[in-house]
């Protein structure tokens, strides 16, 4: 545990600082390119701790093993490993005769770089969006759901192309995906919500109606029977057979998430989000702010009716990982104009963070050589 809060404590306040190096709200900047040298060095830190790893993230363990059992004769195209995109690029880091950790290291790389130059021309956000990236956990969903979690770090910085101008980039951006993982299906359905460019949840007060019911629903039992009602389907639909019983699997996850500190802590992040969304969509005007905060709320309304079941919570990725934006926003509007919340949002972020990594679900920081 020591050796994770020294690591950990580390990346959170290393990458804080490097971000915050020119914290100055302007746009009007003309050097905004990525290769500054805290930058760079703040992105290198970000790798390098990602690549040392060792059992980080749940399916580690499982892409490691499939990395390592790669062989000269390894087809890219065989369909019962992993997508053509993905395939590709682990055959190219194999026949190098590369480490895994270097492997890994450039996929956490291509994820934290895509976040990076989305906000280029708003790198006062870099020191702020890096702290609720690591303390608000997304930084174990993407040491964990590598492939998936790439294509999300794509779709943030695809969002900037959901109009009428950016149509090709951003389909280009969606077919990219598709190579690293099938999810990258739902770009189209979001391009046509995105492209209406509306600021669809306005009223303060009606989000948060529309959170307390939905808080009251996912507190109750009624997702779980639905699921249970719905399994055959579930499992020849969704799961696609992966699972012989989704029931019994769900069941068995459920146990493992069992609401407590991290939860309602994280419940008391979105609401204070929510109540200051209003003011922070005034103080920064930007274009794509809008677009971002929808998906939040989309998202924090997801969290609150899958955080008992693994399995739900992916497809809504491309909603709940942008609490990493939003709250980056949030933390720079309370940082200059309403301190006291700022601190209180870092205090109960890095009460949430500590809560995670000791809940030990392979969150516990490993070097790779002391295995």
């Amino acid at each position: 545990m020591l050796q994770s809060i020294v690591v950990y404590g580390f990346l959170i306040i290393s990458m804080f600082l490097l971000g915050s190096y020119r914290m100055n709200f302007s746009r009007s900047e003309k050097n905004n390119h990525l290769w500054k040298s805290h930058v760079v060095l703040s992105l290198l830190i970000f790798t390098f701790i990602s690549a040392l790893r060792y059992d980080v993230g749940v399916d580690y363990l499982f892409y490691l093993d499939n990395y390592q059992s790669l062989s000269d004769s390894f087809d890219i195209y065989d369909k019962r490993t992993f997508e053509l995109g993905y395939n590709f690029l682990q055959k190219q880091f194999y026949n190098l005769g590369l480490h895994y950790s270097v492997f890994f290291g450039f996929l956490a790389f291509l994820q934290i770089i895509l976040i990076y130059y989305t906000f280029k021309k708003e790198q006062f956000l870099y020191g702020c969006i890096s702290f609720v990236l690591i303390t608000s956990g997304a930084f174990f969903t993407l040491m964990n759901e590598i492939r998936q979690s790439l294509v999300v770090c794509l779709f943030i910085f695809a969002v900037q192309f959901a109009n009428k101008e950016g149509f090709f980039r951003y389909f280009l951006i969606a077919v990219l995906g598709y190579m690293f993982h099938t999810s990258a299906l739902i770009f189209v359905p979001l391009y046509i919500l995105l492209l209406l460019d509306r600021d669809y949840f306005k009223s303060v007060r009606l989000q948060l109606l529309i959170f307390g019911l939905v808080f009251a629903i996912g507190e109750s039992s009624l997702i779980y029977d639905i699921l249970r009602e719905r399994n055959e389907l579930f499992n020849q639909v969704i799961a696609k057979d992966n699972y012989i019983d989704i029931y019994q699997r769900l069941g068995i996850w459920q146990k493992e998430y069992v609401k407590g500190i991290r939860f309602y802590l994280n419940v008391f992040i979105y609401v204070l989000l929510i109540v200051f969304s209003g003011k922070i969509k005034v103080y920064f005007k930007s274009d794509n702010l809008i677009k971002y905060y929808n998906l939040f709320f989309v998202g924090s309304l997801a969290y609150l009716l899958t955080y008992n079941n693994t399995l739900f919570q992916r497809p809504f990725r491309y909603f709940t990982l942008f609490e990493l934006v939003i709250g980056g926003y949030s933390l720079f509007y309370f940082w200059k104009r309403k301190k006291i919340l700022a601190f209180l949002y870092i205090f109960v972020s890095v009460l949430y963070f500590t809560a995670y990594v000791y809940s030990d679900h392979h969150t516990f920081y490993t070097f790779f050589w002391q295995f």
